[in-house]
């Protein structure tokens, strides 16, 4: 891993969050960014090599991946940018595309080059998470599970945020929680959902819906952006309720008792770096294992239209 150069496209929060993970795994890296003041500032921070906007400059095949953290109307040029350089294996944040037209041409850009391209998940990759895993494996598996991505609307209407982006904000923001909990239970072959309450420049606010996964674990969920709540995960077993609410905590209720027992468990790097970032960097760097392939990621995203009710433009 240590014999790897890795090229950080972007200079804002993300790409100073995988800046700290990088560093601290010895990661020999460079930063290209278009924002001047952004990459000065990183920079001299962390005493950096960069390029100042200008792919140009960099020789080919003079890295070995690329990390991609740019706003969505960049993606798509960033990523061929990066192709162009022999790069052959890419992580990009998520949404991955400003929209999912663009995602397809994307999809199709880097299969016919023959890349590797990632969509960041980072939740799949907390520590809380893999935890649970193990819990689940002694329990002998999920047998249900039901969630909820209700978001805060009056605090997300005063962000500096672009219309496109708060019309799409399910698939900007949302999908953190549900791509986590089908990571967990299987994609579903069988999903029911309505979904309603355009406020704008939301589409849709209130969200309910139900399926079985291709594990043939039943789910459901309810999520009321007009209401109160937060993201939450509840997963059964046949032994307990695994409450994860926050998603970076774990809570449980074993089988015949009422007693809501806080689970205690070691965060070896959730409580230095940006949760899940450091593991997930560690997979693309190595094994790759738990990362979303685009080629997965767009097969979901026909789910996920169905779920908000409306097409990702």
């Amino acid at each position: 891993m240590k014999n790897k150069k890795i090229l950080i496209v972007g200079a804002g929060y993300m790409a100073e969050e995988y800046i700290k993970v990088l560093k601290y795994l010895k990661i020999n890296f460079d930063l290209i960014s278009r924002g001047k003041k952004n990459i000065n500032r990183v920079s001299k921070k962390y005493n950096l090599n960069f390029y100042y906007g200008n792919f140009n400059k960099i020789k080919k095949n003079a890295y070995s991946e690329a990390i991609i953290c740019v706003n969505e109307e960049s993606i798509s040029k960033c990523i061929k940018k990066v192709a162009n350089l022999g790069i052959q294996s890419i992580l990009v944040e998520k949404p991955g595309a400003k929209n999912f037209n663009d995602l397809k041409k994307i999809y199709q850009f880097v299969k016919l080059k023959k890349i590797n391209l990632f969509i960041a998940f980072n939740r799949r990759f907390y520590e809380s998470i893999l935890e649970i895993k193990k819990i689940i494996n002694k329990d002998n598996g999920i047998v249900s599970a039901t969630f909820s991505f209700t978001e805060w609307l009056d605090k997300i209407k005063k962000l500096n945020k672009k219309k496109f982006i708060l019309e799409n904000w399910f698939f900007m923001n949302s999908l953190h929680v549900v791509d986590l909990v089908f990571n967990l239970i299987g994609n579903p072959k069988k999903l029911y959902s309505i979904s309603n309450r355009r406020h704008p420049p939301f589409r849709n606010s209130i969200f309910l819906g139900a399926g079985i996964s291709k594990k043939n674990i039943p789910f459901t969920y309810h999520s009321n952006w007009l209401s109160a709540g937060r993201w939450s995960i509840n997963l059964f077993t046949s032994r307990r309720k695994i409450i994860l609410s926050p998603i970076e905590e774990i809570k449980f209720i074993k089988k015949n008792t009422t007693k809501i027992v806080i689970h205690k468990f070691n965060k070896k790097f959730d409580h230095k770096f940006k949760p899940g970032l450091m593991k997930m960097v560690m997979s693309f760097l190595g094994d790759k294992k738990n990362l979303q392939k685009i080629e997965n990621y767009l097969e979901k995203m026909i789910v996920y239209q169905k779920i908000s009710k409306f097409n990702f433009k």
